[in-house]
């Protein structure tokens, strides 16, 4: 069986606000239409980094939106996996 990682927007301080909300309330309609368990994952910096990375590859800012997420969803899915969970 697998699992979900979903990202978990917290803000810069640790704090969770009304997009960390939404997080969760997806988590739990996710669990309930898969079946699978979904862990909950701080996405914090993980935009900033992806731009960083598009940047160092030398995509133009104009094509940084459209690969930003996924190489954010990348990014916040190896730091799972690198965590050993």
């Amino acid at each position: 069986m697998g699992t979900l990682v979903l990202g978990l927007p917290k803000n810069m301080d640790g704090t969770e606000g009304p997009r960390a909300e939404k997080s969760r309330a997806f988590r739990e309609l996710l669990i309930e239409k898969t079946g699978l368990p979904v862990v909950l994952w701080d996405e914090r910096r993980s935009s900033v980094e992806a731009h960083a990375i598009l940047h160092a590859a030398g995509k133009k800012e104009k094509q940084h939106r459209k690969n930003v997420d996924a190489v954010a969803a990348t990014l916040i899915l190896e730091g799972y996996l690198g965590s050993g969970r």
